[in-house]
C-alpha cells in the first residue's frame, strides 16, 4: 500500500472558493494541498484569503502561494502541451506545477 500523500495544487481563487477548499483539505492526512492565488494590482479583495480571514493579510501559511498574474487559460493550454511558453516565468510555474498529482484551475477570463 502506497503511503505517499497525494499532492494537489489549486490555481486561481475565484470568489475565494479555492481558499476555502484548500483550507479544508489541510486537515487531511492523505493530501498535501497548496493554493496558488493569482495576484496583481487589479485583484479584488474578494479573491484574497484575507477577505475571509483578515488576520491572514501579510501572514499567509506555507500552503498559500502567491503567483504573478499569468492568464490561467494559457497555463491550462501549456499544461496540456498546447500553445507555447512565452517567458521564463511561465516555464518556472510549469516546473512547479508538474510536481503535483492533480492541478485544478479556476479563472473568470
Amino acid at each position: 500500500m502506497n503511503k505517499e500523500k497525494i499532492k494537489v495544487a489549486l490555481i486561481g481563487n475565484i470568489a475565494n472558493n479555492f481558499f476555502r477548499e484548500a483550507q479544508s483539505l489541510q486537515s487531511s492526512s492523505k493530501i498535501v494541498c497548496h493554493l496558488y492565488a493569482v495576484v496583481n494590482q487589479f485583484t479584488p479583495n474578494t479573491e484574497l484569503p484575507e477577505s475571509d480571514q483578515p488576520e491572514l493579510k501579510g501572514n499567509y501559511p506555507e500552503w498559500i502561494k502567491l503567483m504573478e498574474s499569468i492568464p490561467v487559460k494559457h497555463l491550462i493550454l501549456l499544461s496540456l502541451g498546447l500553445g507555447w511558453i512565452r517567458s521564463r516565468k511561465e516555464l518556472n510555474i510549469l516546473r512547479i506545477l508538474s510536481q503535483y498529482d492533480l492541478c485544478v484551475f479556476s479563472s473568470q477570463k
